[in-house]
């Protein structure tokens, strides 16, 4: 069941018919039930959402599945988005974990996609299928074979925005892997073009780039995050005081 202010939202936008569907977890589940028989879907957390209100909204979720959990993200569109429900439909897609990439419930002007799904961040599917991830890594990686044989680690997720990924080798991390979709990739490759280290700021040096995949590679910085650092009792007070000047440096720059 919906909380009041998310019921108030619903009411409001009447039409985005699978509005509610996406935001109740439960609802969805349901849904992945109806959709992926044979398949034992025991519950779905929401770890992502992006709202544009009377425009669609899109909700990613850890769906908890025969012992597994596996990423589905849901959107939903306007009642008039026949079109954008139709080439969900014919766009080429892969097998997700229930043999499943993508489906689309029509009255609820709802489209459903398992990862490696995507439809602005075409390269995931190659970055789990072992022999065209090789031939990728190949392309990109040109002054750095080393990294051909590199295993990927998913660190952070946002549909149809950007994917960040760990590239391991020989069992330590080496690299960070981002992909973009088209309008953030400009974005970011220039930020990544521009930005620079200035003590105690450390930029990650740009070791790869795709700009027909929208695929940036960094270095891996060995380090701590912050919020982990931060529930620890021992923390000095210097250890801000680096933060906040690396913040200045960063922003003392010009990214664009």
């Amino acid at each position: 069941m919906l909380p009041p202010p998310d019921a108030d939202l619903v009411a409001r936008e009447p039409d985005l018919p699978g509005l509610a569907a996406v935001l109740d977890a439960d609802a969805f589940a349901e849904i992945l039930r109806a959709h992926v028989p044979g398949v034992r879907i025991q519950g779905a957390r929401p770890t992502y959402l992006h709202y544009k209100p009377g425009t669609f909204c899109l909700v990613d979720y850890a769906v908890q599945a025969d012992g597994h959990t596996v990423d589905a993200y849901g959107i939903a569109h306007r009642l008039d988005a026949a079109i954008k429900l139709r080439n969900a439909e014919e766009k080429g897609q892969v097998a997700g974990p229930f043999r499943v990439g993508r489906f689309v419930v029509e009255d609820l002007s709802l489209i459903v996609s398992f990862f490696p799904n995507d439809r602005r961040l075409r390269t995931l599917p190659a970055l789990v299928d072992e022999k065209r991830r090789r031939r990728l890594f190949q392309k990109i990686f040109l002054e750095h074979p080393d990294m051909w044989e590199a295993s990927v680690e998913t660190i952070r997720y946002r549909p149809e925005r950007r994917y960040s990924a760990r590239l391991v080798v020989g069992g330590r991390p080496r690299a960070v892997l981002k992909v973009y979709g088209a309008e953030d990739y400009g974005i970011a490759a220039r930020g990544a073009k521009a930005l620079r280290s200035a003590p105690p700021l450390r930029v990650p040096r740009r070791i790869a780039k795709s700009n027909g995949r929208h695929v940036l590679a960094f270095d891996w910085l060995e380090g701590r995050l912050l919020e982990e650092a931060l529930s620890d009792v021992r923390l000095e007070a210097a250890a801000f005081e680096r933060v906040g000047r690396a913040l200045a440096a960063l922003h003392a720059q010009d990214g664009s």
